[in-house]
């Protein structure tokens, strides 16, 4: 059972940081278009955008260290309360991240669009609009869409986070469940439906069977 539920848990952590993980790409490949479209075209980068890149893109490499040693240690105390602290920090992050992209919870139609381009109306082009070239452009409507994107995806991120913190937890109590069990402290396993079976490792292969003695069988006591 002990193991069931290990892997259970594993499964279901697997699962948490796989959705972390497509949040931090997509907020890194959005924020990542932003800059790159601002700089071909002369315009401002703000600070807030270098940091939510920075932001996403350290939180796609944690994502992908947790997956990859989840095999190992999972449940580990250490590495358990590591991960939770680390969590706790991305949640602040992913919290500013959402605050950077707050204007993506108004509307994207109308007159007033605000954008990390700038505010303009909805329908027209960003290039056009600010009067620059060399390249393509989205429109106020597009720019103010990605940015909804980005703010519904730190969303996601902080609620997958608090999920990945829970199930940690989980997951130390059970591998402590499991070191605490009577079972792997006398050398017995359960067996099919749940007997309890000798592990047969820990005999010594040198001992021989018993066998009966003279005296035995003059007694009649063999079968």
């Amino acid at each position: 059972m002990g193991t069931r539920t290990t892997l259970s848990l594993k499964l279901l952590q697997w699962f948490i940081r796989f959705i972390q993980l497509c949040c931090g790409i997509v907020v890194l490949a959005i924020t990542s278009y932003f800059m790159a479209s601002q700089d071909n075209h002369d315009l401002p980068i703000h600070i807030w955008e270098r940091a939510v890149e920075g932001i996403s893109g350290a939180f796609i490499i944690y994502t992908i260290v947790c997956i990859l040693t989840l095999c190992f240690f999972a449940g580990l105390k250490v590495i358990g309360f590591l991960y939770i602290i680390l969590d706790i920090a991305f949640i602040g992050a992913f919290i500013y991240v959402a605050w950077s992209y707050r204007h993506g919870a108004n509307s994207c139609s109308g007159n007033n669009v605000e954008t990390p381009y700038d505010t303009g109306p909805a329908g027209e082009n960003v290039g056009e609009y600010m009067h620059v070239t060399g390249g393509w452009m989205p429109t106020f409507r597009q720019a103010c869409r990605m940015e909804k994107s980005c703010l519904a995806v730190a969303i996601i991120a902080i609620i997958f986070l608090l999920f990945s913190i829970l199930n940690e937890f989980a997951l130390m109590r059970d591998r402590k469940k499991a070191a605490s069990d009577p079972a792997t402290k006398t050398g017995t396993k359960k067996g099919l439906f749940g007997f309890r079976r000798r592990n047969r490792t820990n005999e010594d292969p040198n001992v021989l069977p018993k066998h009966p003695t003279p005296a035995d069988m003059e007694a009649g006591t063999t079968n």
